[in-house]
């Protein structure tokens, strides 16, 4: 008789969590185009800023709408996230130059919510085990 078991442990609403993966990428996409904007003003001096942000959010934004698996995948979903937050925090730190607080705020606290979703998210998607042995269960 076999002394170690293990079962893949499957979450019943994964399909809901990938959809929100998704709808946050969008969403984040959507605030790093907003904060692009105010470069079209001065094209010519911040050309480099422009250059930096648009190219990462359209091509978050276009994975997340028509290459889905592509974005809820692990490993890319942590490379996407860690990108959005880094460049929302920019966003944040560009508008306390500018004493502009309620954006500041507004941009610093989401990307403070996408590290958290980051570390829900890699929690959620990585597959984890349920191990039976004789010393005990265990999830791993």
């Amino acid at each position: 008789m076999p002394e170690h078991f293990y079962f893949r442990l499957i979450h019943s609403d994964i399909d809901k969590r990938m959809i929100q993966c998704r709808a946050l990428h969008i969403m984040a996409c959507i605030m790093m185009l907003i904060y692009s904007l105010q470069f079209f003003n001065d094209f010519f001096n911040n050309w480099i800023q422009l250059l930096t942000i648009l190219p990462p959010a359209l091509l978050v934004m276009s994975m997340a709408l028509f290459k889905r698996k592509l974005v809820t995948e692990v490993n890319n979903n942590r490379i996407f996230r860690i990108l959005e937050s880094g460049i929302l925090l920019m966003a944040c730190m560009g508008y306390l130059k500018t004493n502009q607080f309620f954006p500041a705020f507004l941009f610093g606290l989401l990307a403070l919510f996408l590290m958290y979703i980051l570390f829900v998210e890699n929690r959620l998607f990585t597959h984890q085990f349920i191990d039976i042995t004789k010393a005990g269960v265990s999830i791993a």
